[in-house]
């Protein structure tokens, strides 16, 4: 081998390490340390949240005040936007634990996993919080329990959520609202100086370990449908739904928005996907024979075939593009041609760019008064054609037809057919 190549080989290997690396950047926190009233130089308070720090106590986290979240991002290094963040919880705190991703420096938005007893119950959760609103997406059982280690895993718009290495029944969660951020921890609890998390580590998820959880997925999708077959004909079954969404307000008067029903449709499991900031959601839920008959006899609940794989009846057509019409989900490419399955996925795409406008607009409605599906771009407002715009390109679609005479209808259509073979999973099931 001549000296050029041997340089040119060493010179690869070199830079190929060094993207390893980089794209592999971790770290961890033990808190093994003094006691003191923040994490130290390497945490920042993360936006937004009570007027205190999380702290160090007897080598562990605990907050430093109470009756108010507060949590701290990494600000020591700068990973990608595929991340993880992991932590243990030392105790079952009256509140909130979680491990959080893709957190704004400016705003209360990120994605978070763990439990939240101060706006739902202990179970195992993952939410969102858009420019301060949060929203409810996979609620499961059991119950969060102490000395479990929890874990999220944003990758593109797929998130994992695990438990002691193990995903969360109800993982993973399809979502495009955020694209990128930070990682750390929250907490709220209503003693201070008590522990209440420990051992932290966070960082890149890196190229193979991506690949793995995609693997991962899939096997837990195809094992999924394996397994749900034989119980869903004796006891429960996973069911998609439309449904409203409810919106309350927590004891530190954040608004929290909910799917309606909520009590029935998470009873085992659920996975509530949001259209952006409009009052409706796509529900996966596992639910029993009862709770089902339960649930579709209220008359703003619509539900989906349990077997997606065959073809809509001319009746159905009908039907369909009535409802979803109705809540501003253009539905004129609805034919009796398409599968339940290439139905929702068209819808679940549609989702997917709505949830990341108000992610990028912050809780603002594709369809406030006066607009609707038959708007045109040369009606909408700059800020308005500037956010969808934004939109468009941050998940790397093309722009082409944002302009003129193209009404709201097509605008969507249009994203939704760009969204491609992306995988989908919500309540446990992949679409």
């Amino acid at each position: 081998m001549t000296k050029r190549r041997t340089k040119a080989l060493l010179l690869a290997l070199v830079v190929f390490s060094a993207t390893v690396l980089l794209w592999a950047l971790t770290r961890s926190d033990t808190f093994t340390r003094a006691d003191s009233n923040s994490l130290g130089a390497d945490w920042t308070r993360i936006f937004g949240e009570g007027a205190f720090d999380l702290g160090i106590f007897s080598n562990q986290v605990d907050t430093n005040g109470t009756g108010n979240s507060t949590g701290a991002y990494w600000s020591a290094d700068t990973f990608g936007d595929n991340q993880f963040s992991e932590v243990t919880m030392v105790i079952l705190a009256s509140g909130v634990q979680s491990a959080f991703t893709r957190n704004s420096t400016t705003a209360r938005t990120r994605y978070e996993f763990g439990h939240d007893t101060n706006n739902f119950n202990a179970r195992r959760r993952f939410w969102k919080y858009v420019a301060g609103t949060q929203t409810s997406l996979a609620d499961c059982v059991p119950n969060q329990v102490a000395g479990n280690i929890i874990r999220l895993e944003s990758d593109g718009s797929t998130h994992t959520f695990k438990v002691n290495g193990t995903a969360a029944s109800c993982s993973p969660f399809t979502d495009a609202a955020i694209a990128s951020g930070k990682i750390g921890i929250r907490a709220l609890h209503n003693t201070a100086n008590v522990a209440i998390l420990d051992t932290w580590s966070g960082g890149d998820l890196g190229v193979a370990r991506r690949r793995n959880a995609l693997v991962i997925s899939w096997i837990f999708g195809w094992l999924n449908g394996m397994i749900t077959r034989p119980v869903r004909a004796q006891v429960t079954f996973t069911r998609l739904y439309l449904a409203p969404v409810e919106t309350r307000t927590n004891p530190q008067g954040d608004t929290v928005r909910v799917v309606k029903y909520e009590g029935d449709f998470c009873a085992v499991s659920c996975g509530t996907m949001d259209f952006g900031f409009e009052p409706v959601m796509l529900v996966g839920a596992t639910v029993d024979g009862a709770t089902d008959a339960t649930l579709t006899a209220n008359a703003d609940v619509v539900a989906l075939p349990v077997n997606l794989d065959v073809n809509l009846t001319a009746a159905e057509v009908t039907a369909v593009q009535a409802k979803l019409e109705a809540v501003n989900i253009p539905a004129g490419w609805v034919t009796t041609s398409l599968t339940w399955r290439q139905l929702v996925r068209t819808i679940v795409a549609m989702f997917q760019f709505a949830q990341r406008y108000n992610g990028v607009a912050g809780n603002v409605r594709l369809f406030p008064t006066g607009v609707t599906l038959s708007t045109r771009w040369n009606q909408l407002s700059p800020t308005v054609q500037t956010n969808l715009t934004t939109t468009a390109t941050s998940l790397g679609y093309s722009t082409t037809g944002l302009s003129g005479t193209t009404t709201l209808r097509t605008v969507l259509k249009n994203m939704a057919d760009q969204w491609g073979s992306r995988p989908i999973f919500i309540g446990g099931l992949e679409i």
